[in-house]
This record gives C-alpha cells, sequence and structure tokens, in this order.
C-alpha cells in the first residue's frame, strides 16, 4: 500500500476560522464543506478525539463480525474519529488501515497523534476524488464510513456528490469487498441513493443501533424523534466495477 503522501502544509489557524465563520453566516451548517471542517478542527492537536453517531465500544461487535485480521481497510471522513486507532491496536483486527479526509487540520492532528502506528496512514484527499496512487482499483477489502456520506446529502448537487462518493467505494473495493456504512438515515432515506442500479450490490444488510446518550434521564426530544443509527453493509459483486458517476 502507497506510504503518506506530500506533508500538509502548516495551516494558519486565524485564517481558517476567519473563512469558516463567513461560510457559516452566510450559509449555515454546510458539513459538505471543506472550510466548514476545517473550522470545526483549526486548533486541536490530536489530543482531543470526537466520534459522531457511534465510538468504537459501540461498533465493535459489528466490526468484529465483518473484518479479518488482514484486511486492508479505507476509512473515508475519518475526521479525528478513535475507531481507526482502536481497530489498529486490537489484535483481532486489520492493521492496514489508510485514513482519508478533506480537512488539512484533522488530517494533520491525527497524522501527529498516530506516528507511532507504522501502518496506518493520513491523508488529505477529497473523497469524490480519491488518489489514485493512495486508492488504487480494486485495493480495499472494507470501506468504513460513519456520517461522511451523510455529510455529502447537504448543499446544492447532493445527489451528485453522493453518486461521485459512491462511485469512488466501488472502484476502490475488490471484488466481494464490503462497505460499511454508519448513517442517522432510515432505509427510506437512504435506499434510493444505495439502490442506483450502477451500483451492482449483490448482498444489503441493515443492522440498528441505539442512539448513545450520556445520561439515560436525558430526554430525546419527544416521541417522534428517531433513537436508531443504521449501519449498512453492502458488499460489492465479484464482477462490478461501479459506473454510477461517470
Amino acid at each position: 500500500m502507497a506510504g503518506n503522501s506530500a506533508e500538509v502544509e502548516d495551516l494558519d489557524a486565524e485564517e481558517l476560522a476567519l473563512k469558516a465563520d463567513q461560510l457559516r453566516n452566510g450559509l449555515g451548517f454546510l458539513p459538505c464543506s471543506q472550510q466548514f471542517w476545517d473550522k470545526e478542527y483549526a486548533g486541536t492537536t490530536g489530543k482531543e478525539l470526537f466520534d459522531w453517531y457511534q465510538n468504537y465500544d459501540g461498533l465493535k461487535e459489528i466490526l468484529a463480525r465483518e473484518l479479518c485480521a488482514d484486511d486492508a481497510l479505507l476509512c473515508i471522513g475519518s475526521g479525528n474519529s478513535e475507531v481507526s486507532e482502536r481497530l489498529y491496536d486490537d489484535v483481532k483486527m486489520p492493521t492496514d488501515i489508510t485514513n482519508v479526509d478533506f480537512s488539512k487540520a484533522s488530517v494533520q492532528a491525527m497524522r501527529e497523534r498516530n506516528i507511532g502506528r507504522e501502518l496506518m496512514t493520513w491523508h488529505h484527499m477529497d473523497v469524490k476524488e480519491l488518489d489514485e496512487q493512495v486508492c488504487p482499483d480494486e485495493t480495499f477489502d472494507i470501506v468504513f464510513d460513519k456520517g461522511c456520506l451523510d455529510c455529502m446529502t447537504a448543499g446544492e448537487g447532493s445527489a451528485r456528490n453522493v453518486d461521485l462518493v459512491l462511485h469512488q467505494v466501488q472502484r476502490v473495493l475488490k471484488p466481494g469487498g464490503k462497505y460499511i456504512m454508519v448513517t442517522f438515515g432510515n432505509p427510506d432515506t437512504r435506499n434510493p441513493y444505495l439502490d442506483n442500479p450502477g451500483y451492482q450490490w449483490v448482498d444489503k444488510d441493515v443492522v440498528t443501533l441505539r442512539k448513545p446518550v450520556l445520561h439515560e434521564e436525558t430526554p430525546r426530544r419527544g416521541p417522534d424523534v428517531d433513537q436508531t443509527h443504521y449501519v449498512y453493509i453492502l458488499t460489492k459483486d465479484g464482477g462490478a466495477t461501479g459506473d454510477g458517476a461517470k
């Protein structure tokens, strides 16, 4: 597997914060934007970890069932999650883990944090246009996504952005490889994307997980609020290359 790409340049945190504030003030919450996430991660040192939706403990049983010890794993939209490093440190899990994120701030912080984990790499990259040297065709046994595709469903051009991401996922997966996606989106909202006939999945399983709360007595904002996270496990056809986005 390819080593680290060129070092991410030093960041001007004040400049990033200013640009992100301008974006927020003009457009509000826009998680499909690189500037938005650079704002979120500006000033982090790698000591601060944060997991959207579910942490490693919430996902460990599913991941242990789906992964083998020698699998090559690609984590898209890796952010500053604990999942990759805890997978790496778990002797029953894969040690060949490639992480990509389009936030320079998060990549820089997490690369420095994990400098001792030699087989785990971090790359500044847009998941809609994965670098073919770092992510060649049919390289990975698993593509893991926790909230990345959800971010692409926001903002202008969301349908096209989702299609580009899924095209890249199918391109880099080995035949028979699996795409594991953690999302807040129920099947009514995610199946229209995933069931595109251009993506020839041969199997799709959906596992539900209860949303974690800090305290059991914490109110969940009414009975109509979905209390569930969804884990979609999709298996790539042995002969599919994925032609949904051209």
